[in-house]
């Protein structure tokens, strides 16, 4: 018989029904980040995720993670051992994206098994080593947990999403005022990696409003390029009415990540992201810039 453990995520709000896209989403990203940490930690390792009946009259849903025996030699406690591990680097990195929301540490300190985290307002938490080396590097596990938030973020009837244990003690929670940071995707810094913020003068090339996807294309020194734009002052400013169009320009604080290329021993630019808005000049009174040509206005 393969071991099991249960864990469940619950929806809080004045609900009497949730909405099929939200719960299906949650759900399918929810199990993502289960399936990259079972990867990460021992991709040898056979784990099943099934999902339990809904308890009725609510909307806690049961999860549970199934062990299956490697090799006959293979003992039951040794696979309740591996699922509570598992369980630990699944809570750990939801805490981890909770704390930084969309940001990234702007201090990282190691105390002895533990790594300290300190964000930007100068808080500080402690978590494992294992469950920070798993969420600061493997893309999929930070995407999947800002693309459960998304859904969430989408749904105002829900007010609170919970993960309890098995004994339906509250492990995780995470109100709707933190819903909109949780959702933001963070670019995780891969090996060989630099990272790099200046004030660039951007052109707006493409413009998108859907606060899910914030990734605009702009020319910035005679190149178009697309980046993710995470000033929320600035998308806040739009959704009060100001007007901003294709040909207008931006001065920003554009962070340029870079990834060092073997094959011609360089930093190559591998992805951008405007972190403040500074200014905005309309296209009809900014100056035309000399790598714009007529046929790209």
């Amino acid at each position: 018989m393969p071991s099991q453990q249960l864990i469940k995520i619950k929806f809080d709000g004045q609900l009497h029904q949730v909405d099929a896209n939200t719960f299906i989403n949650s759900l399918i990203n929810f199990c993502e980040v289960i399936k990259q940490v079972n990867s990460e930690i021992d991709s040898d390792h056979p784990v099943e995720i099934k999902i339990t009946a809904l308890e009725k009259g609510s909307f806690i849903t049961g999860i549970s993670l199934q062990a299956k025996d490697i090799i006959d030699q293979l003992f039951t406690r040794d696979n309740i051992g591996y699922l509570a591990d598992m369980v630990t680097v699944v809570i750990g990195s939801y805490q981890i994206k909770k704390f930084l929301g969309g940001s990234r540490p702007t201090e990282i300190t190691q105390k002895g098994d533990k790594i300290e985290i300190k964000d930007n307002k100068g808080s500080i938490i402690l978590i494992d080593n294992r469950t920070y080396n798993i969420y600061s590097k493997n893309q999929a596990v930070s995407d999947a947990i800002a693309n459960n938030f998304a859904s969430l973020e989408e749904d105002t009837s829900i007010s609170k999403f919970e993960i309890l244990d098995d004994k339906e003690d509250v492990i995780f929670s995470a109100d709707r005022e933190s819903f909109t940071d949780l959702a933001k995707k963070v670019e995780v810094e891969q090996e060989n990696s630099k990272t790099t913020i200046i004030s660039a003068n951007l052109i707006i090339y493409k413009l998108i409003f859907d606060k899910n996807n914030r990734k605009w294309e702009f020319y910035y020194n005679g190149n178009k390029i697309s980046a993710n734009v995470i000033d929320d002052d600035f998308f806040k400013e739009i959704d009060q009415g100001k007007a901003f169009s294709k040909g207008d320009q931006l001065t920003v604080d554009l962070q340029i990540n870079q990834i060092f290329d073997d094959a011609v021993n360089a930093y190559i630019n591998h992805s951008y992201q405007v972190n403040k808005v500074t200014s905005h000049t309309p296209r009809a009174t900014a100056k035309k810039l000399p790598f714009l040509s007529n046929s790209e206005e």
